[in-house]
């Protein structure tokens, strides 16, 4: 019996503080920002026609109160599962982004042109990420064959998880562009059988 897809709507959380002050949230929370605010509302106006059955959040404060704003918006049960968190960035994480980038010259560059050989003591790598949310999203799908799912999730983990649904490998993730705060896009996706 062949498997049915899922259609998932992939939103970035709104701004939060840490996007408005420049810096590296990671798994750290930072909640909304007042914009961040206006743009779950956003987000919720732009799905009210998408017929979205039921949502899935990341814990983190920035993408669960955004996915809680569009929810209570569309009337969908919410669902918040640890493996859609943003990568953890370790040392990096609550520092300015131009601060780590002078203190760890090489392994900024490597996060930045060559995710497949970045490295940072305390932080994942962009293998373990994609594993993680790749693993996440495949047990959501396989819970909703055939419904249109909305997962709110960040930046870079939305990016690696978006690389494995093209088929592209990770040094691709420079070329992607980053969606804007509160911004969505739709794939549809069929777990691998048998996969768990």
């Amino acid at each position: 019996m062949p498997e049915t897809a899922t259609t998932l709507f992939l939103v970035r959380h709104g701004q939060s503080e840490a996007n408005l002050q420049g810096r590296f949230a990671g798994q750290l929370d930072s909640p909304l920002s007042e914009l961040g605010r206006a743009q779950a509302r956003e987000a919720a106006e732009r799905l009210a026609d998408a017929g979205l059955d039921v949502a899935y959040a990341s814990p983190l404060k920035r993408a669960r109160g955004t996915a809680e704003a569009i929810c209570a918006a569309l009337e969908l049960e919410l669902h918040v599962t640890e493996g859609l968190m943003e990568m953890c960035f370790g040392p990096w994480q609550g520092r300015p982004i131009d601060e780590a980038e002078r203190e760890w010259p090489e392994e900024f560059a490597n996060y930045r042109r060559a995710p497949s050989q970045f490295a940072l003591a305390g932080a994942e790598t962009f293998h373990d990420l994609q594993r993680r949310v790749v693993h996440a999203v495949h047990a959501i799908a396989r819970r909703h064959p055939g419904q249109r799912v909305l997962i709110v999730s960040h930046g870079v983990a939305t990016k690696v998880l978006l690389l494995h649904l093209r088929g592209q490998p990770l040094d691709a993730l420079p070329t992607l562009r980053t969606m804007k705060n509160g911004a969505h896009v739709e794939v549809t996706v069929t777990p691998p059988s048998g996969a768990q």
